[in-house]
């Protein structure tokens, strides 16, 4: 099921309405988001956080009101978004850095964003970017682990990072997925750029079909020059001559005759394309083509 334009616009507004009500409230923040405090450093008044080179890991309860937001009539079984957040070492909640968000796919036993975030976290640090990822709870069917619920899970964390950094809602963002997380990465790209957001880059590993063009001619970023101007790392699990490389290469030939305008491709010695330096390398990459300098150079 796909949603319109609009349809996402009011799903947004309706979030952050909820969102702003429990962030003017901070005493109360904690205990709306449903938060579990023991995984957090916290402030005397309560609010959490974030503790730089460290994972930390809380729950935010969904809303019914958002739970609802398939149109196939019924409610996702979700009722809270478990989430997973790391910082580089020097983080400093007072300046702006860059946010990755980690989508995994929706095959049963690789489905966890938080897993790949431990996977990929130590690549993402070492570059300067505040990594997060969501995972809904308790876990959903295939049918129901869709783009629509992902972009909630990832909206709320995002939002809920108000509490620990003010900087948050105005982050730079950049994509990453292994698998069929790449698809979700790709479409949440189009889905957050479609908001404003400052998305600068995305990541798909092991991936290899064309994702981006249908998703940003539906929420209409397809002829944002920005858009089209977004860096886009293709990282394969083989060498260039093999047919995964073959397939890659037309994707890129796709992207390009779509309008997009950075695309690189990389491959990886053997078969795995889990390969953290490339996801560093990619992270560095999006840093420079957005011409950052809020954070020191890795």
């Amino acid at each position: 099921m796909t949603h319109s334009r609009g349809e996402y616009r009011a799903l947004i507004g309706r979030l952050r309405t909820v969102l702003a009500v429990l962030r003017r409230v901070s005493a109360a923040c904690a205990m709306s988001f449903a938060l579990v405090l023991p995984a957090f450093v916290s402030a005397a008044d309560g609010v959490p956080t974030l503790v730089p080179g460290t994972t930390i890991t809380f729950e935010i309860d969904l809303p019914n009101e958002l739970r609802d937001f398939d149109r196939s009539g019924q409610r996702t079984s979700a009722t809270r978004a478990q989430v997973a957040v790391a910082a580089p070492v020097d983080f400093d909640p007072d300046r702006q850095w860059p946010v990755l968000l980690i989508s995994a796919g929706s095959e049963p036993g690789a489905n966890s964003s938080r897993r790949l975030l431990e996977h990929y976290k130590q690549a993402a640090l070492l570059a300067g970017w505040v990594i997060v990822a969501a995972d809904p709870s308790p876990a959903v069917a295939k049918w129901q682990d869709n783009v629509s619920l992902r972009f909630v899970l990832d909206l709320l964390a995002v939002e809920a990072l108000h509490a620990a950094w003010t900087h948050a809602g105005t982050a730079p963002i950049a994509f990453a997925g292994l698998g069929g997380g790449a698809r979700f990465a790709a479409v949440l790209s189009s889905m957050f750029a479609s908001q404003h957001s400052v998305v600068i880059g995305v990541y798909q590993a092991g991936f290899d079909e064309e994702s981006f063009r249908n998703p940003a001619m539906q929420f209409q970023v397809l002829l944002d020059d920005q858009f089209l101007r977004m860096p886009i790392y293709l990282h394969g699990g083989a060498s260039d001559a093999s047919p995964s490389a073959a397939r890659l290469h037309v994707v890129q030939q796709s992207l390009e005759d779509a309008g997009f305008k950075n695309i690189r491709l990389a491959f990886a010695d053997g078969s795995n394309p889990a390969d953290p330096d490339a996801l560093r390398l990619a992270l560095n990459w999006f840093g420079s083509m957005a011409r950052l300098v809020a954070w020191p150079n890795r």
